[in-house]
């Protein structure tokens, strides 16, 4: 069943490029991702968060002792419908243009291996779909936007595609030597290598190889640069879901955090440190951009700083929130980058001060378009709410300065985002929509952002079971964390790991 999650999107993306007609590539893209999209949704709802042992398993030999070995647990089971919901809403609410069959098969693509590395329980397996998940990106970008910004977008993202995998792969490659010189029948199996460990001389070196990959993906200041160019220039729909489907924070969850326990408790400031400053200098840079493309990727690059300062820090409310910011954040920055893919379609623009007095045109989108924003913003009601309320207590155990910069970053954020609403929907007529009538959103679309619409407030008027499927990967990783730094700390430094934090699901009921 897992095996069949994580091929179907590769195999409907190789029957978009074994077809030359255009007509039906909609059509077959979501003939193959439904399924896939109904299969994560069976395994979340059987996924028991009173435990953090893996329920769901498959396992198949390869080669030299590596396996095809998938599993899920609690903290991957809420990543698998996030990644199948927004590659769906992508495909069912994106205007025709920007889904030509190219397109379409990087998106699967890019899905397949997204979906291959939450699953992955194999080292080397996950080091091979972290490295195929930016190849479809890549092949596509020679088919976009100008001649001049191909070739320079194009070594933008080999830099970011290659600078992202290659400091990992001696990560895997380490844990499979040392697994090896422990005459291990399978060297690169996940669980076996974070029992084993690693020597202590290895541990740092290799601990900051892991965070450079993480960094460079998540897009943490000062590795930020390509994810706003990305949301403008790139490829839409493939830039669109690794934006908004944040996989390394998974992998900092899985790997860097087990692996390297004792360099990750002492980097542990400075991580907070660059997540921080990443977060503040997003929002910043964010009330500074004129287009709402740029403008919301640096949105985007302030709350994946969120995400990882919740997740840093250990403590359990706040790990609670980041798993949770990560999936409220990308489902409503999904909604709105489908959403301004629609209104670019509509008059060519994205620019604050080309448009104005959209909402007078098209009122559903405008809804859509509020709805969306707000949601991203935290607003009460919706799930990014929840999670941000979380995070700000489990930092606030952390240190107040941390809360502080917290909450002054989610201002900046709304002064940034709301601005740029207000203006383009409400504000006068610019010299776009002047002259250019914009159609209000069509069934498709408004299938797509009513899926992702009710996926934030549900998750926000009833979030504890979404904070329940995680609960026992939590509560083990914590313990196992704090089991195997034991005696490094002083016990102030270990307050945050205590087993007796409150239960993060009991403070979002209340």
């Amino acid at each position: 069943m897992l095996t069949l999650l994580v091929l179907l999107p590769a195999l409907g993306s190789l029957a978009l490029l074994a077809r030359s007609d255009e007509r039906f590539t909609r059509r077959i893209a979501t003939a193959f991702v439904l399924p896939s999209f109904a299969l994560s949704m069976w395994v979340a709802q059987r996924i028991h968060g009173d435990t953090g042992a893996v329920q769901f398993e498959e396992v198949y030999p390869l080669v030299f002792g590596v396996r095809w070995r998938l599993g899920v647990d609690g903290l991957s089971a809420l990543f698998l419908p996030t990644a199948n919901t927004v590659a769906l809403a992508l495909l069912l609410g994106s205007p025709r243009a920007s889904l030509d069959r190219r397109n379409v098969a990087a998106l699967l693509g890019t899905l397949a291996a997204s979906l291959g590395i939450l699953c992955s329980l194999d080292l080397a397996l996950l080091g091979v779909f972290w490295v195929l998940r930016l190849i479809p990106g890549r092949w596509v970008i020679p088919h976009t936007e100008t001649a001049a910004a191909r070739g320079w977008f194009a070594r933008t993202w080999s830099i970011f595609l290659w600078g992202g995998s290659m400091p990992l792969l001696p990560v895997i490659a380490a844990a499979g030597w040392v697994g090896m010189q422990a005459h291990a029948a399978h060297p690169f199996d996940y669980h076996e290598a974070v029992a084993r460990g690693l020597p202590d001389a290895w541990q740092l070196p290799l601990f900051l190889l892991a965070m450079l990959a993480i960094f460079m993906r998540l897009a943490i200041a000062p590795f930020h640069a390509w994810l706003p160019l990305l949301l403008e220039h790139g490829p839409y729909a493939t830039g669109t879901f690794i934006v908004t489907v944040q996989v390394p924070l998974y992998l900092f969850a899985r790997v860097a955090v087990p692996l390297f326990p004792h360099a990750q408790a002492a980097g542990q400031p400075v991580i907070i440190a660059f997540a921080v400053w990443s977060a503040f200098y997003g929002a910043m840079l964010a009330v500074a951009q004129r287009g709402l493309r740029r403008s919301l990727g640096f949105i985007a690059v302030s709350h994946s700083g969120f995400a990882l300062m919740g997740m840093a820090s250990l403590n359990a409310e706040a790990v609670h929130g980041a798993i949770l910011q990560s999936v409220a954040s990308g489902v409503a920055l999904a909604g709105l980058l489908v959403l301004m893919r629609g209104l670019l379609a509509r008059t060519g623009t994205t620019r604050v001060d080309e448009l104005g007095g959209v909402a007078a045109q098209a009122p559903r989108m405008t809804v859509a378009f509020v709805i969306f924003a707000v949601s991203a913003l935290g607003f009460p009601g919706s799930m990014t709410f929840v999670s941000e309320d979380l995070l700000f207590h489990g930092v606030l155990a952390l240190h107040p300065l941390v809360a502080t910069a917290l909450l002054v970053t989610t201002a900046i954020n709304a002064i940034a985002l709301l601005r740029g609403v207000l203006r383009t929907f409400f504000g006068r007529p610019g010299r776009v929509t002047r002259d250019i009538p914009v159609d209000d959103l069509g069934r498709r679309e408004r299938f797509a952002i009513l899926l992702l619409a009710a996926l934030v407030i549900v998750g926000g008027l009833r979030p504890q079971p979404l904070l329940d499927v995680p609960a026992g990967y939590v509560r083990t990783l914590l313990e196992g964390h704090g089991a195997a730094t034991e005696g490094t700390h002083d016990d102030a430094h270990h307050e945050p790991h205590d087993a007796h934090d409150p239960d993060p699901a009991d403070h979002a009921a209340r």
